[in-house]
């Protein structure tokens, strides 16, 4: 298998390398070299460093079984993808790249892009609570 998490980012990509032909594999690696150069970008490494610095208050009291019961439109999991290293995650989406994860030294989340695709299915309470919420936005909009 290939893996490359870079350290900063957060990300990692795993193929089975015997699936892959030399042409594959090569463009599998130019993207891995790719997504390592995002770890430098400056507004990162400046997120990553200020959480490493102080811990935001809202994140102390969070354990994993906070995070799994915390739905996607949670005030702290939102503030994940709303803040400006997420915002230079989002600008590297791709059709390859569909989400990608900033973590501070200790693990914990710095920034979350995550797309999800208009055609996404409805299969969890987490995903109808996207969609009202959507709905809700749009209704809002459209007076």
């Amino acid at each position: 298998m290939l893996r490359a998490s870079p350290l900063l980012a957060g990300i990692s990509l795993t193929v089975r390398a015997e699936e892959l032909d030399a042409a594959t594999q090569t463009k599998v690696a130019a993207k891995i070299e790719q997504i390592k150069t995002w770890a430098a970008e400056a507004t990162l490494v400046k997120a990553v460093k200020a959480q490493n610095e102080n811990l935001p208050a809202g994140l102390a009291g969070m354990t994993q079984d906070k995070w799994k019961a915390a739905g996607i439109l949670d005030p702290v999991v939102r503030s994940f993808t709303k803040n400006e290293a997420a915002t230079v995650l989002k600008s590297k989406k791709t059709e390859a790249v569909s989400e990608a994860f900033l973590s501070a030294a200790d693990g914990g989340k710095v920034a979350v892009f995550h797309w999800r695709r208009p055609n996404d299915k409805i299969t969890t309470a987490e995903d109808l609570e996207l969609v009202e919420h959507l709905l809700s936005v749009r209704n809002r909009q459209n007076g």
